[in-house]
């Protein structure tokens, strides 16, 4: 049976979304306070609804921690929390703690002048930092591995390392989602653009690429209004990785 709604009604809302819900982010590979790592698209759909979730784990300067940001689109989304001044808007995101400041900060003080493992907890159970399976430098710089490493450098290392660990359960991505909407596929590699809107006073209006501009949303668009994940076919070169988004974690 056919959707009734379109992959142009998909687009529109994306398009749109930013700027009608200006506590809205829409997903964000180089935010400046954010140290990016892994991250990753989920989309759900039947025949009325459709939703988008992604997951962006990152160290959050701000915040001193390794966290999973999950944010929602959708024509069904339930139980976004108010936000705004007057609780007009909504906000379409959640932060998941991965690993709290002081393990971090242990961490690091223990690569300072070190390379033997340490142990971390995650989500209840304890990974170790390097875990000797084979080589892997969380960075752009060249600096030796774990020596010296920073407290993105160990994040980064995580998100790839134990991915699982690291990623939103079905719950979670669940938490403003209809219990019973479909899930029809993740995406762990895709072509993104930048997308923002500005509420300055002087200068308001959209930045960067509209997701209908380019064929990665226009494909997204076309598996949810058909519920058909073959129509995710890219040919835009992946770019969703870090170390693509310099600009991430710069302030």
């Amino acid at each position: 049976m056919a959707a009734t709604f379109t992959a142009r009604d998909v687009l529109q809302f994306l398009d749109t979304c930013l700027q009608q819900n200006p506590t809205w982010f829409f997903i964000n590979l180089e935010h400046p306070y954010w140290d990016t790592a892994n991250s990753r698209l989920t989309l759900y759909a039947d025949q009325a609804r459709w939703a988008l979730v992604s997951e962006v784990s990152a160290y959050y300067s701000r915040a001193s921690a390794f966290d999973l940001m999950l944010t929602w689109f959708g024509n069904c989304l339930e139980r976004l929390k108010p936000a705004g001044d007057r609780n007009q808007f909504t906000w379409n995101g959640e932060f998941i703690k991965l690993i709290d400041q002081d393990v971090l900060n242990d961490a690091v003080e223990h690569f300072a002048t070190g390379t033997t493992p340490v142990q971390l907890p995650i989500r209840g159970e304890w990974v170790q930092v390097p875990d000797g399976a084979r080589t892997f430098v969380p960075n752009n710089e060249h600096r030796p591995w774990p020596l010296g490493a920073k407290e993105k450098d160990i994040g980064r290392y995580v998100a790839y390392q134990y991915a699982d660990l690291c990623r939103a359960t079905e719950v979670e991505k669940r938490m403003h989602l209809p219990a019973s909407l479909p899930e029809l596929m993740t995406i762990d590699e895709w072509h993104h653009r930048s997308w923002y809107y500005s509420y300055s006073s002087g200068t308001p209006g959209f930045s960067g690429d509209a997701p209908s501009s380019y064929e990665t949303y226009r494909l997204i668009a076309e598996v949810l209004a058909n519920r058909d994940p073959a129509r995710w076919r890219p040919t835009l070169k992946p770019n969703n990785h870090w170390t693509n988004w310099p600009q991430a974690g710069s302030l």
